[in-house]
């Protein structure tokens, strides 16, 4: 299911939610029925109702309690920050993400770190403080590193858009198109997806 939220293809993504959903009302399991609840929300707020995904994704992780920081809901985590931050509760997004990020290197579980360091770049400039770029770029720096490490290409080209439109702002078009160009042209299929067709339209600006 997740694959198909990053690929923009909500509709596909709601219906496995919401199939999701009632298996678990049918046949109890309390962990996947909370999780699918999570999901829903989620993609409530991809289609733009950023409050109602909000709280949706908010009160399902406070229902799963410390299971919350098991591998299945660190995505949840990662996106309710998203959520939060661009609903103007940027302190409690950060919080958020970093209380995930915690827990993802004391147990060592590092697949999804890469994003939750280029969200928490997300965050921090949403801040707008005096040092706010600055920050947001190591932080996406570091993420790239984790994802290039990991071969986790889906990972590194979100990243790389973020530090390319970080540059493109501060008028380094140049930089911009080298971040992102060579990570880009690594693709050979689903270049209709979201997350491609933004880096596309992206490197039009910058040429």
């Amino acid at each position: 299911m997740p694959d198909r939220l990053w690929a923009g293809d909500l509709d596909t993504a709601e219906r496995y939610g919401t199939m999701l959903l009632d298996h678990t009302e049918r046949h109890p399991i309390r962990l996947w029925h909370v999780w699918a609840r999570c999901f829903i929300g989620l993609v409530i707020a991809k289609r733009g109702d950023i409050d109602a995904g909000r709280r949706a994704l908010r009160g399902g992780l406070q229902q799963a309690g410390e299971a919350k920081f098991l591998p299945r809901f660190l995505l949840l985590l990662g996106e309710l920050a998203a959520c939060l931050g661009n609903a103007g509760e940027i302190a409690l997004g950060l919080e958020t993400v970093d209380e995930a990020l915690s827990r993802c290197k004391a147990r060592d579980e590092r697949w999804y770190l890469p994003e939750l360091l280029r969200i928490k770049g997300e965050l921090i400039l949403l801040q707008n403080a005096a040092d706010a770029a600055a920050t947001a770029e190591e932080h996406f720096r570091a993420a790239i590193d984790w994802a290039h490490r990991q071969d986790a290409l889906s990972w590194e080209l979100r990243t790389a858009t973020s530090l390319a439109r970080l540059w493109r702002d501060q008028y380094r078009p140049a930089e911009a198109r080298d971040v992102l160009r060579p990570v880009y042209d690594r693709f050979t299929e689903g270049l209709m997806t979201t997350d491609l067709k933004q880096a596309k339209n992206l490197l039009e600006q910058l040429s």
